[in-house]
């Protein structure tokens, strides 16, 4: 196997020195408000972005729809569907805006963030 990317490295470094406690040593409420916060450090210029619930059964489900900047509101884009990580614990549509602002501005495509319930 190749050694680790310079860049990897870097960060690993880095999270090694952070003086942030690691999530399965604290509440998963404080592992998500640690994440969340965490995550805003990395923000890119932001997409264009909706939010819509959708009603399924009697349940609302949150759906987040991202477009990349200046694409106008009527162009038909190629989408890509999210579902947000978090070990099943700590993930949701807030702690992934981000990487779905990247997605949609880096891959010029429509982003759907789906939200469900942990």
């Amino acid at each position: 196997m190749s050694a680790p990317h310079p860049q990897v490295l870097q960060l690993l470094e880095r999270a090694a020195k952070s003086p942030l406690p690691l999530y399965h040593t604290v509440s998963p409420h404080l592992a998500r408000r640690l994440y969340r916060d965490t995550r805003s450090v990395l923000a890119p210029r932001p997409a264009e972005v909706s939010e819509t619930r959708l009603l399924v059964a009697a349940n609302a489900i949150a759906l987040r729809a991202y477009r990349p900047l200046g694409t106008p509101s009527d162009e038909a884009l190629p989408a890509l569907v999210y579902f947000h990580g978090g070990g099943w614990v700590i993930g949701d549509l807030d702690t992934h805006d981000v990487l779905c602002r990247q997605l949609a501005n880096g891959a010029r495509c429509a982003v759907f963030s789906v939200d469900y319930r942990l």
